[in-house]
This record gives structure tokens, sequence and C-alpha cells, in this order.
């Protein structure tokens, strides 16, 4: 039996795949995801008498988004390069913390290199007329620089996967 429509098992370890000659839905699916981010915000609003504005929805799933990649790209660079079942998770957990710490820093603190303030939009918040919440303009070269990091990772360790005997 079949998980869903379209697709075929692969492997062993229920990982499904595309069947050759029809479409694949990944671009679909992170299309997806995305609108499905900015409305689990939008829609929990009216159950506290707040009115969250679905273009903000958008702009934070799209910062979330983001820098969702090259936090996928390291876990996946780190799934690549390391054995063993948890070895990844744990220094990818651990390198999100250090990240931070490093981030924080005196010296490195104006450069505003933590990844979690760009998620989070710090900055890009100010509150307008009628005490409505007002957001800047994304920052859409500190996103384009992350996606160059995190499709130069990625490409990294699909060289390296190439490379490596199964």
């Amino acid at each position: 039996m079949f998980p869903a429509n379209k697709t075929g098992i692969f492997s062993l370890t229920s990982k499904i795949a595309p069947i050759a000659g029809r479409p694949s839905f990944e671009t679909r699916g992170k299309r997806l995801r995305r609108w499905i981010s900015s409305l689990c915000q939008r829609l929990p609003s009216p159950s506290a008498v707040q009115l969250y504005p679905f273009s903000q929805a958008l702009q934070f799933s799209v910062l979330w988004f983001g820098c969702g990649t090259v936090i996928f790209a390291i876990a996946f660079f780190l799934s690549v390069v390391l054995g063993g079942e948890y070895t990844a998770p744990v220094i990818c957990f651990i390198l999100l913390f250090l990240h931070t710490a490093i981030a924080l820093w005196r010296p490195l603190k104006p450069y505003r290199i933590n990844i979690f303030w760009t998620m989070g939009g710090v900055g890009m918040m100010h509150w307008g007329p009628q005490n409505t919440l007002v957001l800047s303009p994304l920052p859409w070269m500190r996103l384009l620089i992350i996606a160059l990091i995190a499709f130069a990772i990625i490409a990294m360790a699909a060289r390296i996967s190439q490379q490596q005997d199964f």
C-alpha cells in the first residue's frame, strides 16, 4: 500500500520519493507550509480578542521560512558528515545555542548576526497610528545572503554524499 498518491517507497525507512515521470510535490508542499504557518499565526488571534493582519502573518512566515533554510541546511550537512543516528541532531542543537551565545557577545552584538533576531523581526516592528503594529519592509538582502549560505551548505553536503559509498 502506497502512503500517498503518485508516490512510491524507495527505502526501508519509510521515506517517500516521487515516481519517475510524475510531478514532485516539493514546491507545492513548501508553499503550503508557508500558508499554513501564516494561517496558524492568524487563526487564534480572534480568541485572544486581538486582530493579527494577514499581511504581517505572511511577512513573518517569509522570515521564518528564509531563516529556517539555513538551520535545515546545517542539520542536513551534519547528517551527511557525521555518523550515528543522534549525533547530527545533538550537534545541531548545540550549534544553535553556541550561535546565540556568540551573537550576544559584546564585540559582535552591533553587527546583528543573530539569526533569531531576523526570524523574529527585531528592529522591523514599530507602533503606528491607532496603536497598530507596523512592520518595516522585509530585509531582502539579509534573506538573500542567508539563502545563499544555505544553498552553499546543501551543495557541499550533496557533493560529499556523492563521494560516499553506501
